[in-house]
């Protein structure tokens, strides 16, 4: 099955790059990536920066405070990007808990419990960027449709956390209640596998907690729109912020497609349907951009990746194996 993933992905990769570059005119691509002002790097660099701090302090308050510092869920985090860029089947999240319980103690099932809290709310800030979008943008109605549809599924997706956050008593009754019904399996573990999924949502166990994941989310999201406006700049001066979120949007939904490591190919159609359709760019200029802001977001992650994996004398090859471990 896993062999089979993988070549699933090598496959819907392959099929990517061939639709990112059907029809682009070669001469002309390679003008867009020999024209373009790369002095915009600069401030790109320093929204990357801001992106990942925002991540990495995120994830120390929903791991706790108290127990993991600035500097290790910083390692560890970029650690996880490594992996997932490199190595198949995505192990990067299963493979960070097991490192941050290595050295902080926090519990494998707490930290993966952490990283299904951070794909919530990076999903409902996607969500919302989107819907906010929606009176600023000619976006044709295929297209408006999905955009209504994933808000509703988003405001759905809140009203069921504040539920979770509000009645926990009450759902782990009603769960429980529910597997007593369901033959040959083991309440008890399934129980156990909640509340420690559960676990990761401590953090959000009052206004504070939840005013601050929130303020660190908007952090995460403020620094990775200002990668995509600043190298947009580079290749289409005067390029918006709008076309900047929405593309940032709709790349963070397609993150979901099976592909190989970096998510190559399908990060490339995505920006080049997501630039040229709504708002109207060349197309080689936005296939150059996609090659450059993934390009350099895949460098930078990785760089510090190495240098974490060098400082805690670790082996991407025995991570793998223990990440893949995890039921």
């Amino acid at each position: 099955m896993k062999r089979l993933r993988f070549w699933i992905g090598v496959a819907v990769s392959l099929v990517g790059l061939w639709l990112a570059l059907r029809g682009v005119e070669f001469t002309k691509l390679g003008a867009a990536l020999s024209g373009a002002n790369y002095w915009w790097l600069i401030p790109a660099l320093a929204f990357h920066l801001v992106s990942l701090v925002g991540r990495s302090e995120r994830w120390r308050i929903l791991l706790g405070a108290d127990r993991v510092d600035s500097i290790t869920a910083f390692l560890v985090m970029n650690l996880g990007y490594l992996i997932s860029n490199v190595l198949p089947l995505r192990v990067g999240d299963p493979a960070r808990a097991i490192i941050v319980d290595q050295r902080c103690h926090t519990g494998i099932p707490r930290g993966l419990s952490t990283v299904v809290v951070e794909r919530v709310f990076d999903v409902l800030a996607v969500v919302l960027g989107l819907v906010l979008l929606i009176p600023f943008m000619q976006l044709p109605p295929d297209a408006l449709r999905w955009v209504r549809i994933f808000g509703a599924l988003g405001l759905v997706a809140i009203l069921g956390l504040v539920v979770l956050l509000t009645q926990r008593p009450l759902t782990e009754r009603l769960l429980t209640r529910l597997l007593s019904r369901v033959p040959r399996i083991s309440p008890d573990k399934w129980l156990a596998r909640w509340r420690n999924l559960m676990g990761g949502f401590d953090a959000l166990g009052s206004a504070r907690g939840v005013l601050i994941v929130s303020g660190w989310t908007l952090v995460v999201w403020v620094g990775a729109v200002g990668i995509f406006w600043a190298i947009l700049q580079a290749f289409i001066p005067g390029a918006s912020a709008i076309a900047a979120t929405f593309l940032l949007g709709v790349e963070s939904l397609g993150m979901a497609v099976p592909a190989t490591p970096g998510n190559w190919g399908v990060f490339e159609t995505i920006a080049r349907v997501g630039l040229v359709v709504p708002f109207g760019y060349p197309v080689e200029q936005a296939v150059s951009y996609a090659l450059a802001v993934h390009l350099f977001e895949y460098i930078l992650c990785n760089l510090v990746g190495v240098i974490a994996l060098m400082r805690y004398s670790l082996s991407l090859g025995e991570i793998s194996v223990k990440a893949e471990s995890i039921p």
